[in-house]
């Protein structure tokens, strides 16, 4: 039975590379350009508006793997070749904005967010397209830009830090690899040596995890020695404030342990100072807390009994797509998605299309939806219950890292296949 699994998946992940190629050096250099804008709206309207481009010195992701075929996210970002209408480059990713969009406050008032984006540099002038979902999920454009590589709005100013970057693990050319890099939240000048240690305990539990372990070598972990003035973080309702260097703040939307940041900006200015395909705040606090949004970027407190799994859990959102597979029975969330749609996340489902789920993986005994009951705690399933709703959507297990952290229990074998999706698309 394994053995099938391990080939299914295989046969799977192998199918995302039968695509016709985009051939790099035809419309790229081997560096960044950085696009910086507002994203804004309501609950009915959203806008993106242009604020900055930059040229940053080196393109941390794929040279074969350009084009997104997983279409996940919340947002989509396409590039074409403005002279042959060809699709050149895709992302899908998710953001704070469609997060605050979902809270009632989101119909009274319209609010803005500070965003970035990172795509090869173009040789040639190129159409950028940003997509979002709507109200029955599907994908559709928003806005669009025309850019000239030689376009004088694009800087090309030096780096705006000069924080030390070290090697926590080097596998090879970042082009093959995972670019995962650390970045220092609330340290100061003189606890460095903390960052390092507290960056390698937390890399050390990732690669504790399936298919993590398995796949270390195909990760590259880079260290920004960033520095604050101060250490810790906000922590607005008990009024206090520290000056750190990237602004980060529990209580995110009224959530007392969601921490994040608001200053992409800056985080995006210390991350360019190595390659990267992920970004992980690591902030200098013992509270309980962190925030995972996919292809977008990580935090999580370093110094909570918890930390170490909360970080494993977040890179799980930020990486793979994965839903938080735990739920509450209030009803402010029984609409969170729309009915009669199938959730774009990879690990939770609403039985609508659930062929282009996991059905392939439920064994033909096991009952679906799958009663929560011992007989079936080890099984994959349908089990009532994910992505924040008690009714109506369903996850793969039992138990899984997306839904509690308990120990060493890791992914469901559902999460594990997505993630290694992704492993396989960054390193082939």
């Amino acid at each position: 039975m394994m053995n099938k699994i391990v080939l299914l998946l295989l046969l799977v992940c192998n199918t995302i590379f039968v695509k016709a190629q985009i051939k790099f050096s035809d419309y790229f250099k081997d560096k960044t350009l950085r696009i910086d804008y507002t994203h804004a709206g309501n609950q009915a309207d959203e806008y993106f508006f242009l604020l900055t481009m930059k040229e940053e010195p080196c393109w941390g992701g794929s040279l074969i793997n350009l084009v997104d075929t997983f279409n996940w996210g919340n947002n989509f970002v396409q590039v074409y070749d403005s002279t042959t209408n060809r699709l050149i480059y895709s992302r899908g990713f998710s953001n704070l904005f469609c997060e605050w969009r979902l809270l009632p406050e989101a119909k009274k008032y319209s609010k803005g967010f500070y965003e970035t984006l990172e795509i090869p540099y173009p040789k040639k002038t190129i159409r950028i397209n940003i997509l979002s979902r709507n109200k029955s999920l599907e994908f559709k454009k928003v806005t669009s830009w025309t850019v000239s590589p030689n376009d004088y709005r694009i800087a090309h100013d030096k780096p705006v830090y000069d924080f030390r970057v070290d090697t926590l693990l080097f596998s090879g050319n970042s082009h093959r690899k995972i670019d995962l890099v650390f970045l220092a939240e609330g340290y100061t000048q003189s606890e460095t040596e903390k960052f390092i240690n507290d960056a390698r305990r937390m890399m050390n539990k990732l690669f504790n995890f399936e298919p993590f372990m398995s796949h270390k070598s195909d990760f590259n972990v880079w260290l920004v020695e960033s520095v604050s003035l101060e250490s810790g973080t906000d922590d607005p309702k008990k009024h206090i404030w520290k000056n750190t260097l990237f602004n980060s703040h529990f209580n995110t939307f009224n959530s007392d342990r969601y921490l994040t940041s608001s200053d992409l900006r800056t985080i995006h200015d210390v991350a360019a100072l190595a390659p990267h395909d992920q970004i992980y705040v690591l902030v200098n606090t013992d509270k309980y807390g962190g925030g995972g949004i996919y292809n977008y970027f990580s935090l999580t407190s370093v110094d909570h009994a918890l930390s170490e799994l909360v970080f494993v859990h977040e890179f799980g959102h930020a990486f793979a797509g994965l839903a938080d597979e735990y739920f509450y029975d209030e009803d402010e969330y029984s609409n969170y998605y729309p009915k009669n749609t199938e959730p774009w996340e990879p690990n939770i489902t609403s039985l609508t299309d659930f062929d282009t789920k996991w059905k392939s993986m439920v064994a033909d005994s096991v009952p679906i939806p799958t009663p929560d009951i011992k007989k079936y705690w080890h099984t994959v399933g349908v089990f009532e219950g994910g992505g924040y709703v008690s009714k109506g959507i369903y996850r793969p297990t039992h138990s899984c890292i997306m839904k509690e952290l308990q120990g060493n229990d890791g992914f469901c074998p559902v999460c594990r296949r997505a993630i290694l999706q992704r492993i396989l698309f960054y390193s082939k």
